[in-house]
């Protein structure tokens, strides 16, 4: 009895995860694994589900979009309380990370993506204040052989 019912609920389970894996993208396949940093102060934050998203102003007056991870991992590394206090309206803030691949180059991985990605738009690698009161950092990924000499 306790198995005819198990099955079926493992496979709904199974089915449920491997269609939020396959809508979640892969960070290789959508930004470029060479790092760049910017500085500047928070215009705004938005903390949702599956990514934070906030705006930086740098000095220049260029507004760059940063992709960061969400609170359920901020939480699980132990950040959720500080990121929340750190990065905040007005925070001056350094932020290394990816830009995004070519539209031509996302396409190839996903043949139904069809706009052109915001080259303003940064994937959070590290994040730190700039008075060094607070600073995060993923766990190192893999770094494209092209990045070499960058």
């Amino acid at each position: 009895m306790k198995h005819a019912l198990f099955t079926p609920l493992v496979a709904a389970f199974s089915l449920c995860a491997a269609s939020t894996a396959h809508a979640h993208h892969s960070w290789g396949a959508i930004y470029d694994l060479c790092n760049f940093t910017i500085e500047g102060r928070v215009e705004s934050i938005e903390w949702k589900y599956p990514h934070t998203w906030f705006v930086v102003k740098t000095d220049a007056g260029t507004l760059y979009h940063v992709e960061w991870t969400g609170l359920q991992i901020l939480d699980r590394q132990g950040f959720e309380r500080s990121a929340q206090d750190a990065v905040t309206y007005g925070a001056r803030v350094v932020v290394t990370g990816m830009p995004p691949k070519s539209a031509a180059t996302i396409r190839a991985n996903y043949p139904s993506f069809k706009d052109d990605p915001d080259p303003k738009v940064i994937g959070a690698r590290r994040i730190r204040r700039a008075d060094a009161s607070f600073d995060w950092f993923a766990l190192p990924g893999p770094l494209a052989r092209e990045c070499a000499g960058r």
